[in-house]
């Protein structure tokens, strides 16, 4: 039933209806008084236009991801209390890298945080960005950023792990996915357009940082 409120396409009246009737501690699994889970509809914009008129699932899948912002919910924990209320694993993975990458939106940041972000995000970016949007009005400006890097990206040339090995000489380990990740970065920058292009970026950078570079913290997925 809440799955289907959620999907609607105004999902805010009977959300307010059930808060005031202190129905929402048992449909959240929370202990959410009737003040506090009505304070969390109403302080929530559920019923965006940009919400509404999105397709039924898409609308069901930001309402969760702003619900499990606004209940203060990192990551791993709206994953941990969507699969509690029996959420489809992927579902509640999906709404969790959602939560992060909306969060991550509205964090100013250098230019090569925003790549990192935007390979990150991949076909998730236009929900995040609505969301942080919805959740984070004060940040328009960062996360419009995030918006112009998205529009502005460019498809990087198809390189595997094999060719980093080849190309740079190394021995297989860690370096190899941090290579590839650093590379389709810059393709996404549009510094990097073909395999020729990657095979003389990988060697110099290479010859800059050193062949044995640390992996980066991996963003939340």
């Amino acid at each position: 039933e809440l799955e289907k409120l959620l999907a609607a396409p105004r999902a805010v009246p009977a959300l307010a209806w059930a808060a005031r009737a202190g129905m929402l501690r048992a449909a959240f699994g929370l202990p959410l008084s009737r003040v506090r889970a009505a304070a969390l509809i109403r302080r929530t914009p559920l019923d965006a236009p940009s919400i509404r008129r999105r397709s039924p699932d898409e609308r069901l899948r930001l309402r969760l991801v702003l619900l499990a912002a606004r209940l203060d919910f990192a990551p791993p924990a709206a994953e941990a209390w969507l699969a509690d209320r029996r959420f489809s694993r992927s579902t509640a993975r999906e709404i969790a890298a959602l939560v992060g990458l909306a969060s991550e939106a509205a964090l100013p940041a250098d230019d090569s945080i925003r790549w990192g972000w935007v390979r990150a995000a991949g076909p998730r970016a236009e929900e995040a960005l609505l969301a942080a949007r919805l959740l984070h009005g004060s940040a328009r400006r960062t996360i419009a950023r995030y918006a112009s890097a998205v529009q502005r990206q460019a498809s990087p040339p198809r390189v595997r792990g094999e060719d980093v090995l080849a190309w740079l000489d190394i021995v297989p380990g860690p370096a190899v996915g941090e290579w590839l990740r650093r590379l389709e970065i810059a393709g996404l920058r549009g510094a990097v357009r073909t395999r020729a292009e990657a095979r003389r970026w990988l060697r110099a950078q290479a010859s800059f940082l050193g062949s044995d570079i640390a992996p980066a913290r991996p963003a939340y997925r």
